[in-house]
């Protein structure tokens, strides 16, 4: 209830003066997307400030760059100063991946920039993290501990659910194996939208995924837009449409991790259900 709490707290104090988001790009970036993603809309403006320096004057702030980063995709139809924030940030970034010398720093930085925060399920991002908080110098053994608790306390509980399911499962599917096996057998070839695209607009592949980029971008800015207060639907139902929306981009940003279940989906179903978190 605290944590929920605080969003709330911060909100009430600062909204209305851009200015009480303090002048740390770091800071202000971490309020600007925590209370976004807690529902509260912020003006991009608080980035007005650092827009002058939307060159080399923050490239040496290695945690400012990938705190905006990661504001910079909870912003919504129009916001172009996070659009800037977004292209410049990501240019850098993996240029400082490449040449960092703090392995752990690399490590968070490569993360990112596959899967940020707001496209990433929970669990998994938290899981991924452990290690690398794990290995910073200042890290909080007694809330390391609790967390890596917490996750395997929850993974059990989600094996025991997914052992009972896969039994049923299992028995509704078994009469249908052999048909499903010859429908497949029979099936002919289905064309893929990017098929379709380049036959109806006579265009190259490399142009239709970048128009398909557009159209996946376009709609996380739907999502961040009804996210926000107030809203007629709750938020656990909320929250159910954006975790299948992170699902989708986890399974499908790279491939067809469905269809042809890659080291992306295996990893994850691993990291969630099958492997613990060593104490």
């Amino acid at each position: 209830m605290e944590i929920e709490e605080a969003p709330k707290h911060i909100y009430a104090t600062n909204h209305g003066c851009h200015d009480d988001y303090g002048q740390d790009l770091c800071d202000v970036s971490l309020d600007f997307r925590i209370l976004r993603q807690h529902r509260f809309y912020v003006p991009c403006d608080v980035f007005n400030k650092f827009k002058d320096n939307f060159q080399e004057g923050l490239v040496s702030d290695i945690q400012g760059m990938l705190s905006l980063y990661e504001a910079s995709h909870c912003g919504l139809h129009g916001e172009e100063i996070l659009d800037q924030a977004l292209v410049f940030t990501t240019s850098h970034l993996k240029s400082m991946a490449t040449q960092t010398s703090n392995i752990s720093l690399a490590e968070q930085i490569s993360c990112a920039l596959m899967r940020p925060l707001q496209k990433s399920l929970e669990r998994l991002h938290a899981r991924h993290y452990m290690s690398i908080y794990e290995d910073e110098t200042s890290h909080n053994k007694d809330l390391l501990e609790l967390s890596k608790l917490d996750f395997n306390l929850l993974q059990s509980m989600h094996k025991k659910e997914l052992s009972e399911i896969s039994r049923y499962i299992f028995y509704v599917l078994k009469p249908t194996i052999k048909k499903k096996n010859k429908f497949e057998q029979e099936r002919i070839h289905v064309a893929s939208s990017v098929e379709c695209y380049i036959k109806q607009y006579g265009v190259t592949e490399e142009e239709v995924r970048d128009v398909f980029n557009k159209l996946v971008e376009n709609a996380w800015k739907d999502i961040n837009q009804e996210f926000l207060r107030p809203t007629t639907a709750p938020r656990p139902i909320l929250m159910r449409v954006l975790n299948f929306a992170r699902v989708m981009d986890l399974i499908y940003k790279e491939d067809d991790g469905y269809t042809r279940v890659g080291k992306v989906t295996r990893d994850g179903v691993a990291a969630l259900l099958i492997n613990s978190v060593p104490l």
